[in-house]
């Protein structure tokens, strides 16, 4: 019979504390971790690094954010919420983790049964696309048969033989894939039989530049599905390093804005500057997206506008004010204007309830991207001066 799933949807999760020891200056190479609590038997637990409460009070099924911990060997523990490290049920055990890596590491099995262990599986999000989402799917299931995942539609199998954790030649319970972002009709079905369907994905809905990973979890007579998603885009911007310049350059989200930057003929080095360590800025950094909607607003294209260096120039400067303005300065700005680079015109600042806007059109959509040479805060539309509308009146004619 087929069973309707109970969605579990943990989106960066809510009310896990987490403590993770800084990385410092001396560690060259890190690596990324989260920790799924995937037994459904189990309490709340707390999560030991090195020795000391990383994160506390992780319930089932609950998964952490990423955190950056320096790559290499590191020693965890798992134990009773509120109880000590001597009371561990996981470890004390040491763990390898590779540099520039993503590593999910995943409380299995049963308390009762005594077959509770740890389980970690990799996972590459650097090659997935903008209109592409990357799908983890993991078999979280003890005493659960393998199963296929099956695009309904066409009947394409999209993950074949997929076992519990060690039960297929040391196989680590994950299979990863991308695909173009859409809507798909899919279906968890028995490996022995596809027929048999035991969850059903109808409707499911993968945004493009997202990372998923959908775990099967509970027991064979109540399988739920756990859905954890990663904002690619978000995450990206999570732990910057480097200047201004650097961040932007590294980050494909921002490629039409580093073009404009660096186009023939713009004359001002503002691509110079956004790089130069002693600089001191703060850029309002819109999209790909917000430069798109320009473009659309404008009916023109990219191509038309790079014809025009002086207009691009004039927009560029108008994103950029001098010394670093942090979110927490922003919010003491409502109703004031801020002057920017652009001689003589300054960004109207809005602040509500519902964030920050700018020149009652722009919303501050991540704040506080903070580099070597001031800060960054993403906008979704891009700034025009008075300046800058007059000189488009001016070439549209």
């Amino acid at each position: 019979m087929m069973r309707k799933i109970v969605l579990l949807i943990s989106v960066l999760f809510i009310g896990v504390m987490i403590a993770i020891p800084a990385i410092t200056q001396e560690d060259t190479e890190t690596t990324l971790v989260r920790v799924a609590h995937f037994s459904p038997d189990t309490p709340a637990v707390d999560i030991y690094v090195n020795g000391e409460v990383a994160i506390s009070n992780l319930e089932y099924p609950e998964v952490t954010d990423w955190v950056e911990l320096a790559a290499g060997t590191v020693n965890i523990a798992v134990a009773p919420a509120g109880t000590s490290i001597d009371d561990a049920a996981i470890g004390p055990a040491d763990f390898t983790l590779p540099a520039n890596s993503r590593i999910t590491i995943s409380a299995v099995g049963s308390l009762e049964a005594g077959t509770l262990a740890p389980n970690v599986f990799l996972e590459d999000f650097s090659a997935v696309g903008a209109d592409e989402a990357y799908v983890t799917v993991y078999h979280a299931i003890e005493g659960a048969p393998s199963v296929q995942v099956i695009n309904v539609d066409d009947g394409t199998v999209l993950v074949d033989s997929l076992g519990f954790p060690g039960t297929f030649d040391g196989n680590d319970g994950a299979f990863s894939f991308v695909v173009p972002a859409g809507t798909y009709n899919l279906a968890v079905a028995l490996d022995a039989d596809p027929t048999a369907v035991l969850l059903d994905l109808s409707n499911t809905t993968l945004q493009g530049n997202n990372a998923y990973l959908v775990s099967a979890v509970g027991t064979p007579t109540e399988p739920a599905v756990s859905l954890t998603v990663t904002d690619l885009f978000l995450d990206s911007l999570a732990r910057p390093s480097g200047t201004i310049g650097s961040i932007l350059l590294s980050n494909p989200n921002f490629s039409t804005l580093v073009a404009l930057a660096t186009a023939d003929g713009v004359s001002l080095d503002i691509a110079g500057s956004l790089l130069d360590a002693d600089a001191n800025l703060t850029v309002f950094a819109p999209t790909n997206a917000a430069f798109d909607n320009l473009l659309a607003s404008l009916e023109t294209d990219a191509a038309t506008l790079l014809q025009y260096p002086d207009l691009i120039e004039t927009i560029l400067l108008y994103h950029v004010v001098d010394g670093a303005v942090d979110s927490e300065t922003v919010a003491t700005l409502n109703g004031e204007s801020v002057p920017t680079l652009l001689d003589g015109e300054s960004i109207e600042v809005q602040v509500s309830a519902s964030g920050v806007k700018l020149d009652f059109f722009a919303n501050v959509i991540v704040p506080d991207v903070m580099a070597d040479n001031g800060v960054i805060h993403v906008i979704d539309e891009v700034l025009l001066p008075q300046t800058a509308i007059s000189r488009w009146h001016e070439i549209s004619r």
